[in-house]
């Protein structure tokens, strides 16, 4: 996530990040992608393929020590939780028309801290 301020509001900032809150719980919980994660092999690929084609557009932030799970949009506590907590509120309360409530953006935290094994390539 940028730590620029003049680009957490833009197409690819804050809102689209808490829209996307969602697609991480949902994929996290699906069996099919929980078992691709486990392939270290398949990931590093993918991961090397998302890395070649963001440099493209200016390149990424690398995969923070601990894995996906310690990046700053997961921390509980970091400086971005209560904007992304809005984001994802407003995305939830406008996007989610499922059968089941709407994960709420704790939800989305707990699932992406009880898979931070998964979610570390280093591992």
């Amino acid at each position: 996530m940028s730590v620029d301020p003049t680009r957490r509001t833009g197409p690819h900032g804050l809102p689209r990040i808490g829209r996307q809150f969602y697609d991480i719980w949902a994929l996290l919980g699906d069996d099919s992608v929980t078992a691709l994660l486990v392939d270290t092999v398949v990931v590093g690929e993918i991961l090397r393929s998302a890395f070649e084609v963001s440099l493209a557009f200016g390149g990424d932030h690398p995969v923070p020590a601990g894995g996906f799970a310690t990046s700053a949009p997961f921390d509980s506590a970091g400086v971005f939780t209560a904007d992304l907590r809005r984001e994802h509120d407003t995305a939830m309360r406008s996007l989610y028309f499922g059968a089941e409530p709407a994960p709420t953006f704790d939800d989305v935290l707990d699932r992406v801290h009880s898979s931070a094994e998964l979610l570390d390539p280093q591992r």
